[in-house]
């Protein structure tokens, strides 16, 4: 590492520490986890992939993870712009960031911190941004204003009847309970959903192989 990133590492972190002192800096509250629980994207609440589901290499989606909070956050916008410390540390195509605002605060994806606008402007010297409400964003394009509308439409009663969403669990849910087997939060937080969800990987596979059983009949009986 270069003595500039060094120095610049070093700057950062006392920032951080004289944010978190005044009060500049939050970590993400259990309000806020709580808002983000209502939303389901992919079948799991944005709460468990914001709080548990974070990329441990870069890149660190900061693009998906701030629309799926924009997504589950009322009165929010979306936010993309370059940081410092992203042009330092990355490059041309990675210097951009993508991050959450509502009212005077940032609310950061990839650091899960709730910043003071004008502090997190400051420590990071924020440039070319540009934002979106959810307004503008469902009028850029109708594949914005259905995926939003589908998004929000998405509850767990829905889940219940979805076939479709609890075979594609089939799938997602092993991989949840071997992130989580080592952390106990995770883990019960996943099994609570899961029996909100009536859950059962059993019945579903018995639901999709019937269903594939009409589809097969059905197709042999048309010939």
């Amino acid at each position: 590492m270069k003595l500039k990133e060094k120095l610049y590492l070093k700057k950062i972190e006392l920032l951080h520490k004289y944010g978190m002192s005044r009060g500049y800096i939050t970590p993400f509250s259990s309000y806020l986890y709580k808002e983000l629980n209502e939303t389901i994207i992919n079948n799991i609440p944005v709460s468990m992939e914001i709080k548990y589901l974070k990329p441990n290499v870069s890149p660190g989606r900061c693009y998906d993870r701030s629309l799926m909070m924009f997504f589950a956050m009322e009165e929010s916008e979306l936010v993309r712009g370059s940081l410092e410390y992203f042009r330092i540390f990355g490059d041309e195509e990675s210097e951009n960031h993508g991050w959450v605002e509502r009212y005077d605060y940032v609310y950061d994806p990839t650091w899960r911190f709730i910043y003071d606008k004008d502090f997190y402007y400051k420590i990071y010297n924020v440039k070319n941004t540009s934002r979106y409400n959810i307004n503008e964003y469902c009028t850029r394009s109708n594949y914005n204003k259905e995926t939003y509308e589908k998004i929000k439409s998405t509850t767990r009663e829905t889940i219940k009847t979805n076939l479709n969403a609890k075979v594609h669990l089939l799938i997602t849910v092993p991989i949840l309970r071997e992130l989580a087997k080592n952390n106990e939060k995770f883990k019960n937080e996943l099994e609570k959903y899961l029996e909100e969800i009536n859950y059962d990987e059993d019945e579903i596979i018995r639901e999709r192989d019937e269903k594939l059983q009409k589809i097969f009949v059905k197709e042999k009986t048309s010939k």
